[in-house]
């Protein structure tokens, strides 16, 4: 059982495709359907089953998924036993969505110092189409952005983590004081967002939509930071990641406003190059954010 295969095996569970799985290693379909034929043969059991333009893991197939990422993470820290991380040199380059600074990502940073002490960490932010296009043109050695966003075959998802977007405000503004409220009392409200038309934008216009109802704006920033103060400060009423206010909500700076209207799910996606080298340093940062709890 080749380690390559059981790589394979790994990305065509995770993106539910052949073909989709060929482009993200730089095969052939016909390989990667090889290779996983041979690697049933070699079980002696299916595990996907095919249809028309996807497929999907066999009940065998779901139990031996987490068997095979035992497989690949030991083979992968075998590897990194040949290396001493602490005398691992050079740059690490991530980007990230501005938001994401707001998570307990931070708390990862202490962490990935204690492991490899001599590598810089070299920080981009921006929104998930920068990040991508700084991925795509090899300016980034990983990137996290929101899996909604436009992305390209030339990127490799390495894994992907589930966020909740909520309604926030001071706790003195009025809906905090109502209790759950209604869709149609809160577009009554004119929002604090941030400038362009970022995923928020697009998520909370279509919540509003369903019910007929029109987002109003009255202020508009660039920052995520920024949002959160004018919120503390000065009022207003936002819609933005559970994980960007989340240290805020803990002291009792902002609120969360109940409704009737249904949680918002949120794809981060972390990512590389296709063709980059999944080099130690950058594994060290992939074994953390895979492993660590930070959204």
């Amino acid at each position: 059982m080749e380690l390559r295969t059981i790589f394979t095996f790994l990305r065509a569970a995770e993106l539910r495709n052949f073909s989709k799985a060929a482009d993200s290693l730089g095969y052939a379909q016909s390989t990667v359907t090889m290779q996983i034929q041979q690697l049933e043969e070699e079980l002696g059991k299916p595990l996907f089953d095919r249809f028309n333009r996807s497929i999907a893991l066999t009940a065998f197939g779901e139990s031996f998924l987490p068997l095979a990422r035992r497989m690949y993470s030991t083979a992968q820290e075998m590897h990194a036993l040949s290396v001493d991380p602490a005398e691992l040199t050079g740059t690490l380059r991530i980007g990230l969505v501005e938001s994401l600074f707001f998570s307990d990502f931070l708390k990862l940073i202490p962490k990935y110092q204690a492991l490899m002490p001599n590598v810089v960490l070299d920080f981009s932010t921006g929104s998930s189409v920068e990040i991508v296009d700084l991925l795509t043109h090899n300016k980034l050695d990983l990137g996290s952005y929101f899996a909604e966003s436009s992305t390209t075959q030339e990127l490799v998802p390495l894994f992907e983590r589930g966020a909740n977007t909520v309604f926030v405000a001071n706790p003195k503004h009025p809906l905090c004081q109502e209790g759950p409220v209604t869709a149609a009392r809160l577009s009554q409200e004119r929002f604090v967002m941030p400038e362009g038309d970022g995923i928020y934008h697009r998520q909370l216009r279509r919540l509003f939509q369903t019910r007929g109802l029109n987002l109003q704006e009255s202020i508009r920033l660039k920052s995520t930071h920024g949002i959160v103060d004018v919120l503390k400060y000065s009022g207003g009423l936002s819609f933005l990641p559970e994980f960007a206010v989340r240290h805020d909500l803990r002291h009792g700076n902002l609120k969360v406003i109940e409704c009737d209207l249904p949680p918002v799910p949120l794809t981060v996606t972390v990512a590389a190059h296709r063709e980059k080298w999944i080099s130690p340093q950058m594994q060290g940062m992939i074994q953390l954010l895979s492993s660590e709890p930070w959204l």
